[in-house]
């Protein structure tokens, strides 16, 4: 227990650092109980039912969401990132964008804001939420104005020429979780879309703060109009927005910001174009704005992703006693089902892989049996040798002879019973008969041995020598030896309850100071008064002292102060005897759960760090506390739900219920990712109302594929089957039909690794980029890609000519639109040869 204690201080140390840099605290408990309940069951079983059924009524999963008013939005983008990513290989880029938002991450530490998400070369915090606060506006504000200049060091430091650009707005969030797999703490609201709209229409350098905003900070800060204009048309479920003021923070503090030192290699990777960083997360939530990613993620340094075991330089120290949490007098356990248990032990079978010991519960009576039989046997040639009639042929101490066939008979009963279950449990269970035979000695074991059972076989078994002795009671010094050593029968078998061996023990001296004060002759032939003993010392003048009558008068009371203080001493010894079991039990018990403790949380501390990171990273992130890694030909989707914005309304309890389903829509999603038909699919974010997944990520798992393209329809039938998960969803609801669209593309992705005290694990590139266009372009129920797509897929799937698209950044584009699989393809079986299985 010693040394399962820090280790346990340590694990439980490193999972709630996990947990409140990943979540905020008020989300941590209902985190780790979700947690917990996956250790032990499954992830699908605890967090998701197992998908939409037609026909049935929704049941909704958990669903961690609140309503907070008076918070303050911050979005922030750099500008000048197509330059500066211009000349930078994708590995510097990430590298770059590491250490920016690392900086960041301070000033929120700084500020006492909470970060939300870095959207590729974006930056999003509030303050406010989750832990409601006066001032979050000005820590907002303080917060916009210290990035700008944290910027500004960066490029002395890097020498580049980026600045920002920030946009502020208060307001009422929803903030919680959404989801079931690479989930984080996020918020949503039309205020949150404003926020970024702030941002896109503000200037670099400065921070752009609307004007509910505004009446927060408007006696701190020196301000200037805004253009009125620059926000541009509105949604219909906005405020009014003429009267909506726009305002530059013009006033700034002298604040000095320093980023932290790298040694960094440049690698031979391909360059990222700044269009293909932020192309690849410019997704709208309802309202075309809401750049939230998935994967809010703690800072993991190597203590963290290294299991660390250097729990000896701490200074934890276990707070425990060596006295057992037991009852004083009735020395059972004050936990019911603690004594149940230690009651139980005995009737445990040890397993194999333990050290066996002669304190093992369950061999402990029989190594007890066999020291109980060797003392009784020892005790019968003492009291036959010494009877005072021996010389007498005609003298048969029959009652003596009875008990002592009587004591063997139950000493060697109880000492069989407890070798052959031993014997039992050790052997090989083959073959079949000796298997039934085990089974019976089993349950034989079992009955002779429950609680009650055993202790009044015991009774009985610990009471056979002081019942032989009895019945050989006489007035000489070496039976009142006897009568003391027979008490120390009593101390034996620790499995026998403390007060059933003192009660046999106190009975046993009851009866042996009333025979000693008051003698009964018809009890035993041998029962008599010194006038037998002293005619037969008179014709026998050769008996030793030892063996002489005790003509004393005081023997009687001479030996009632011995037999008074040997049985206290018993007592107190068979009490010492059951602490010392019981607090070895509790400690072993303790010990125990410890471990299932450990284990427990060493299961839950995987489980956020692969709701974070994907397990294959961790490795990478382990050596070099950094990941970075070039993809060809990954396989990239952008499943957007193209009309929630029509079903999202404030009005009803702030748009909870709204979010709700967009949890239950995207669990079910997740909850397909856990089949092995799409062990190469991994969802990346959800952004609002956008699901975001890849495949082909993970080169190792690929490499065991049959076909090099397996990931890449195996990523085809998952975007089908999202599209019928949504159909079957719709069937349940009762006045809204949600619709679907997909956008599906392959190339080369470059997947990062970035943040300092919040990690996120993204993927960049061309690839990206055109992904989500095919979505935003696309059409409902339908999945998009491009012409090279249709070709590289043409073998297992039919596609449609759709025609040319104008893609923003890339001109027209020849898009396709999916028919389906192939009759003879055989796609979306599983087991199908196109998954590599």
């Amino acid at each position: 227990l010693d040394q399962t204690t820090p280790n346990h201080w340590v694990n439980q140390e490193y999972v709630t650092s996990l947990d409140t840099d990943l979540f905020p605290p008020s989300l941590s408990n209902s985190l780790q109980g979700a947690a917990e309940q996956w250790s032990v069951s499954s992830v699908d079983r605890s967090l998701s039912p197992s998908g939409p059924v037609p026909g049935r009524a929704v049941r909704f999963r958990k669903f961690h969401v609140s309503q907070m008013e008076n918070v303050s939005i911050l979005f922030a983008d750099i500008v000048g990132f197509t330059k500066m990513s211009s000349n930078k290989s994708a590995s510097h880029l990430v590298y770059l964008l590491n250490d920016l938002f690392g900086r960041f991450d301070s000033l929120c530490e700084l500020t006492k804001c909470e970060k939300i998400a870095t959207l590729g070369d974006c930056y999003y915090c509030v303050s406010g939420c989750p832990n409601s606060v006066d001032d979050h506006a000005e820590r907002i504000v303080e917060m916009g104005r210290a990035m700008c200049l944290a910027i500004q060091q960066f490029d002395s430091d890097h020498n580049e020429q980026v600045n920002m650009r920030v946009g502020v707005h208060t307001g009422k969030v929803i903030c919680g979780l959404v989801g079931t797999r690479r989930f984080k703490f996020d918020v949503w609201s039309n205020d949150v879309t404003l926020a970024n709209k702030m941002e896109s229409s503000g200037e670099a350098g400065k921070v752009h703060i609307s004007e509910a905003t505004y009446e927060f900070v408007k006696d701190i800060y020196e301000v200037s109009d805004g253009e009125p204009g620059c926000l541009g048309p509105r949604y219909s479920f906005c405020c009014l927005y003429k009267s909506l003021c726009l305002h530059s923070i013009k006033k700034l503090v002298q604040f000095f910001m320093t980023g932290p030192s790298f040694i960094f290699k440049d690698e031979t990777t391909p360059k990222v174009s700044a269009a293909e960083i932020a192309g690849s997360v410019c997704i709208p939530f309802v309202s075309e704005s809401n750049k939230t990613d998935s994967v809010n993620a703690p800072a993991l340094n190597e203590l963290a992703l290294t299991a660390t075991t250097g729990a000896s330089e701490t200074n934890v120290k276990f707070n425990s006693t060596d006295f057992p949490p037991i009852s004083a007098f009735s020395l059972c356990f004050t936990n019911p089902l603690l004594e149940r248990a230690y009651r139980q032990q005995v009737l445990r079978i040890p397993r194999r892989s333990l050290q066996f010991t002669l304190a093992t519960p369950r061999i402990s009576p029989a190594v007890n049996a066999v020291a109980h039989l060797l003392f009784y046997l020892s005790l019968l040639i003492a009291c036959f040798v010494n009877f005072p009639c021996v010389s007498d042929a005609s003298f048969i101490p029959i009652t003596a002879i009875v008990f002592a066939c009587i004591g063997v008979f139950v000493n060697l009963a109880f000492l069989l019973l407890v070798i052959v279950d031993v014997l039992a449990w050790s052997l090989s269970p083959q073959p079949a008969h000796l298997a039934i035979w085990k089974q019976n000695v089993f349950r034989a074991h079992r009955s002779a041995f429950q609680w009650y059972g055993r202790n009044i076989f015991g009774a009985i078994l610990i009471c056979c020598p002081a019942a032989f002795i009895l019945s050989n009671f006489q007035y000489r010094v070496i039976n009142g030896l006897l009568y003391c050593l027979m008490l120390y029968s009593f101390t034996l078998f620790p499995n026998f309850s403390f007060w059933t061996k003192s009660l046999c023990a106190g009975f046993v001296s009851i009866v042996v100071l009333l025979l000693m004060h008051w003698p009964f002759g018809s009890i035993s032939p041998c029962v008599e008064r010194a006038d037998l003993f002293t005619a037969f010392v008179r014709s026998n003048q050769s008996v030793p002292v030892w063996a002489a009558a005790a003509t004393n008068n005081l023997f009687p009371w001479e030996m009632t102060v011995i037999i008074l203080l040997n049985l206290l001493l018993v007592v107190a010894l068979n009490r010492e005897i059951d602490i010392s079991f019981r607090a070895n039990f509790n400690r072993d018990f303790e010990a125990s759960c410890a471990k299932k403790a450990i284990t427990l949380e060493k299961m839950q501390g995987e489980w956020l760090l692969e709701n974070i990171i994907p397990r294959y990273v961790l490795t990478d992130l382990r050596k070099t506390n950094k990941y970075s890694q070039h993809v060809k030909d990954a396989g990239v989707i952008f499943a957007s739900i193209a009309n929630f914005s029509e079903f999202y309304d404030e009005q009803y309890h702030g748009g909870q219920e709204m979010l709700r389903v967009l949890n239950e829509i995207f669990a079910d999603f997740e909850h397909l990712l856990h089949s092995s038909r799409f062990k190469d699919v991994e969802k990346i974010k959800t952004i609002a109302e956008c699901f975001m997944a890849a495949s082909g990520l993970n080169v190792v798992e690929r490499s065991r594929n049959r076909r090099p393209d397996a990931h890449l329809f195996a990523l085809m039938d998952f975007a089908m089957e999202l599209i019928k998960i949504l159909e079957d969803f719709n069937q349940q609801m009762f006045s809204f039909h949600f619709e679907l669209k997909i956008g599906y593309n392959i190339g080369e992705v470059t997947a990062g690794v970035i943040g300092t005290t919040k990690l996120l694990y993204d993927i960049w590139g061309d690839a990206v980029n055109v992904a989500s266009r095919m979505y935003s372009t696309g059409q409902k129920a339908r999945i998009q890609v491009t012409e090279e797509v249709s070709q590289r897929l043409s073998s297992r799937y039919d596609f449609e000519y759709r025609g040319n698209v104008f893609v923003k950044g890339k001109g027209d584009m020849r898009t396709y639109l999916l028919v389906g699989p192939k009759a003879d393809s055989g796609s979306g079986k599983p087991g199908s040869p196109i998954y590599g299985c």
